[in-house]
């Protein structure tokens, strides 16, 4: 890994954000035939890759991961704790990666952010909010809807997309 964070510290910025839509392809086409050997490796390389990464690739990889049963945990828990609720909602919304303990221990974070600036929790909620275009986080049922579509023959002719269920937290062209 020494070299790796040799590469890694002199790689110009898009170089960093190819290197991360790419390693995230690889790990989300098969992630479910992964170990956890193999899934700490990317779990380290892209940990690695997101210290220095543009806000809109964190919002891609949180909304790409969210959903993924073996995801890795390290960058799971790195995104589900950023300030940003556009990258942090859809990992508290939807992965299982988050145990109860890191769900309290991120509410506590809102806690303290309200105690920090003076606000109330609902503030604090709110301002995080207020990131999400719909202006609410979302709830099971859509991403639910969202599911009955696709299984049903109404789809059948749907291939090779990635649905975004976010409110529009995703900005994607």
């Amino acid at each position: 890994m020494v070299e790796l964070d040799s590469v890694l510290s002199r790689a110009p910025a898009a170089w960093r954000g190819t290197a991360l839509r790419r390693l995230t392809d690889l790990f989300v086409v098969d992630a479910a035939s992964y170990t956890e050997d193999q899934v700490a490796v990317f779990d380290d390389v892209i940990s690695r890759l997101i210290e220095k990464i543009d806000r809109r690739m964190l919002i891609e990889l949180s909304n790409r991961l969210a959903q993924v049963k073996n995801a890795p945990v390290k960058v799971v828990g790195t995104l589900a704790r950023h300030a940003d609720t556009q990258i942090s909602g859809p990992l508290l919304e939807k992965s299982d990666i988050l145990t109860d303990a890191d769900l309290a221990e991120i509410a506590e974070t809102i806690r303290a952010e309200a105690v920090r600036t003076g606000k109330s929790e609902a503030e604090a909620r709110a301002q995080r909010v207020s990131r999400i275009p719909l202006g609410r986080m979302g709830e099971g049922r859509a991403v639910a809807a969202v599911v009955a579509f696709l299984a049903s023959e109404r789809a059948s002719f749907v291939t090779g997309c990635a649905w975004n269920v976010d409110g529009g937290a995703a900005a994607v062209i």
